[in-house]
């Protein structure tokens, strides 16, 4: 086999084994689900089981095409709740949920969804997943990377601030040179 045929060969492995590459061809969602579940149990330290079952409260099934964008259980559980973030499409367009917890189960405090659709945060295509995260202050932060000059930067957040007892949209902000990431 030739040098040329032979990386052809490891490129066509490589994204047929990348999750978004089985989109559309009868793929093993719930497989792939299992594996992300896996990795987010790892990151928030909830268990797998904990993971799923907000998958499913915010309706990403086993054959949803969405992907889990962030899993947050430390930083509103003082107002028992739990952020869970997300993606999907070529966009990676992100929604996110507050979920409250009552006994073994979850049920929704707050998503995006219902508020606009201004809340349907999405990337350029050729950056990171748009990243959503809580603040102490009951705050949500999205990120947004978007090209610049050729690269990704996340220069700009979308702004929700905490009323006292529902969201507000702020907008896109611009981050300070000093915050940016």
């Amino acid at each position: 086999m030739s040098t040329k045929n032979a990386c052809s060969l490891s490129l066509f492995v490589a994204l047929m084994l990348h999750p978004w590459a089985a989109v559309g061809q009868g793929s093993d969602w719930a497989r792939l689900h299992a594996q992300d579940d896996a990795a987010w149990a790892e990151r928030s330290g909830l268990s797998e089981a904990e993971i799923r079952k907000l998958r499913v409260v915010a309706g990403t099934d086993d054959e949803s095409p969405d992907f889990i964008d962030n899993v947050d259980a430390k930083t509103l559980s003082p107002y028992g709740l739990t952020l869970f973030a997300t993606y999907s499409g070529s966009a990676r367009c992100v929604n996110f949920w507050l979920l409250t917890k009552t006994g073994d189960s979850y049920g929704k405090f707050w998503k995006s969804e219902e508020d606009s659709e201004e809340l349907n945060f999405c990337a350029d295509p050729k950056c990171d997943t748009p990243f959503v995260k809580a603040s102490p202050s009951r705050d949500i932060e999205v990120e947004i990377p978007s090209r610049r000059a050729g690269k990704c930067v996340s220069g700009s957040y979308g702004l929700l601030k905490w009323t006292g007892e529902t969201y507000s949209y702020k907008g896109i902000l611009a981050r300070s040179a000093s915050k940016a990431h």
